[in-house]
């Protein structure tokens, strides 16, 4: 039986609990989760459609396109099956699943949002409400969606007082709302027809470029332009019998000026193209060139935006000067007031091992006990954010010489984001620290190799540094070490490794110099002072190169 011409439009609650509904208010819902995730992405998507690959994407992220395909074709028969006579308000082909635009209305399409935002007594609802599902490909969009929706209630009520009582005050307490502004991207659709293979590529492509940069620096991902400035991404993909093609372009949406692009070339084998180290670079290079743009298109405004501080102040902090890591903590520390995300906690934290590595600190073991707290609470915040994780994993190994516990937060790092240089980085240091010196090595190179033009870039040769010295490879550890020298003359850790290790060689002079280059900047280094437990030096010790004393120079 099909529904009649006279048959009322079905409604899809998604501000609250998910819920499907005819006009005289039969449950429609399907019983599968998937089923329903899918719904609300068609629901939340413009013009209420999404290609299949973007769905197989979302919902089957961890399966092989067969069988996330299949899985699909099931969902889509559930849906059917659950509209029941309404089932023709689904439409599919072989590219592109979609709901009715005359026959489904989305609540949160007709809902006035600032009546919502007046009732302050209540608590807000919650978009989706019980919809989540355990693929980190959904759960990244739910999370983005549900912020999203968090803003616009947030500037439809930013204007008004809240006056409430408080039981152990005899005055009433008044707060006011804190307008957030956030940069935001967003994917644009491909330009040229790739096929099947080529719209899931360059899906995945433009949502893993998103989600790096969203996790950086607590950046929107939006599927429409605000008013305030964004990056546009369009991501391009040329299949051919050999190889495949993947060219990124970055945009200031609304003067549509081209800020960067990319092309990378990948040659077809067995392996799956998302592992391919060349596209991870392509990727990292649009993250960190994203980034940097993003940072520079907010120099211009008025209004303090966290995330625009946050991504200024991770630029500062590797500047390894003390004024400037005191400058990045406040500035981190006014984005978190503002604005109050886990990843500006970890990017605290983080800024914390400079300070211990390279200015050194009066009392170790407070500032350690302060940074964990701030890493607690990161992770408690965005317990899946990849960078939050690798962070987290440095601290941990860094400052309280917990290896196992930096393993394991590096491990979950890449499994929410296997192209995240830090996590791999991170990984790699845990893994030599804790006795398998190839596997460490060979992560670190990883990171090094994809890793974009971000200011962390002399830091991952530094750790690559460790790792090979770690693994024995000292001409290695000897050419990092030089490059970082040259190119980061006041990173002071690489050039303390030299001196032991150009004496290991043979090259007394060659350690000389470096020492007397080092005592400069650090006056108070010395060979010995390396022997101590509390000298940032165990890497050294590790692999057996602090027999060397000030009177072998």
């Amino acid at each position: 039986m099909r529904r009649s011409e006279d048959d009322q439009e079905i409604k899809i609650s998604v501000v609250g609990p998910f819920r499907v509904e005819s006009a005289d208010g039969e449950d429609l819902t399907p019983r599968g989760r998937k089923a329903c995730c899918l719904l609300a992405l068609l629901a939340l998507s413009p013009n209420l459609r999404r290609s299949r690959a973007a769905l197989q994407d979302k919902l089957w992220s961890d399966r092989a396109p067969e069988q996330g395909s299949a899985s699909l074709r099931q969902s889509l028969s559930e849906i059917r099956k659950s509209f029941g006579v309404y089932r023709d308000c689904l439409k599919a082909d072989l590219r592109i699943v979609a709901l009715d635009t005359s026959g489904v209305s989305i609540d949160l399409h007709e809902m006035d949002l600032s009546e919502l935002a007046q009732v302050r007594h209540q608590d807000p609802p919650i978009l989706m409400e019980g919809l989540d599902l355990r693929d980190p490909e959904f759960e990244h969009w739910v999370a983005a969606q549900r912020r999203d929706f968090q803003r616009d209630l947030d500037e439809k009520g930013h204007n008004n007082l809240v006056v409430y009582g408080d039981a152990a005050c005899s005055a009433p307490t008044v707060v006011k709302s804190m307008h957030t502004i956030r940069p935001w991207v967003r994917i644009l659709p491909q330009q040229f027809p790739s096929g099947d293979s080529g719209a899931f590529i360059a899906q995945l492509v433009g949502e893993t470029i998103v989600y790096g940069i969203a996790e950086n620096g607590a950046v929107d991902i939006c599927e429409f332009p605000r008013d305030t400035p964004g990056i546009d991404i369009r991501v391009e993909v040329l299949p051919t019998p050999q190889s495949t093609c993947v060219h990124v372009t970055l945009l200031a949406t609304h003067t549509n000026t081209q800020l960067w692009s990319g092309t990378q070339s990948i040659s077809n084998g067995a392996a799956f193209i998302a592992d391919s180290p060349k596209l991870h670079a392509l990727i990292n290079q649009a993250i960190d060139i994203a980034c940097l743009q993003l940072g520079n298109l907010f120099s211009d405004q008025t209004e303090k935006v966290a995330s625009a501080s946050a991504l200024q102040a991770v630029q500062k902090m590797y500047r390894l000067d003390r004024d400037e890591l005191s400058q990045a903590n406040a500035l981190l520390k006014e984005a978190y007031e503002t604005d109050p995300r886990g990843i500006f906690l970890a990017w605290r934290a983080y800024a914390q091992t400079f300070n211990v590595g390279d200015h050194g600190v009066s009392n170790v073991l407070a500032q350690k006990d302060r940074t964990e707290a701030l890493v607690r609470k990161a992770i408690e915040k965005e317990p899946q954010n990849s960078t939050v994780l690798a962070l987290a994993s440095y601290v941990y190994s860094f400052m309280m010489h917990d290896f196992e516990v930096g393993h394991e937060l590096a491990e979950r790092s890449l499994k929410y984001n296997p192209t995240n240089v830090l996590g791999l980085a991170f990984l790699g240091r845990a893994k030599s620290y804790l006795g398998k010196f190839e596997e460490g090595y060979r992560l670190a190179a990883r990171a090094r190799e994809t890793c974009g033009p971000g200011p962390h870039q002399f830091t991952l040769d530094f750790l690559c540094g460790i790792t090979a010295v770690m693994s024995a490879r000292f001409d290695e550890a000897v050419r990092l070490g030089e490059i970082a020298r040259t190119l980061v003359p006041a990173y002071r850790p690489p050039q303390r490794y030299l001196v032991p290790l150009y004496l290991k060689m043979g090259e007394t002079e060659k350690a000389r110099q470096v020492y007397e280059d080092l005592r400069k900047i650090e006056p108070e280094f010395s060979l010995d002072a390396m022997r101590n437990a509390s000298y940032p030096s165990a890497g050294l010790r590790e692999a057996g190169l602090l027999e060397f004393s000030d009177k072998d120079l």
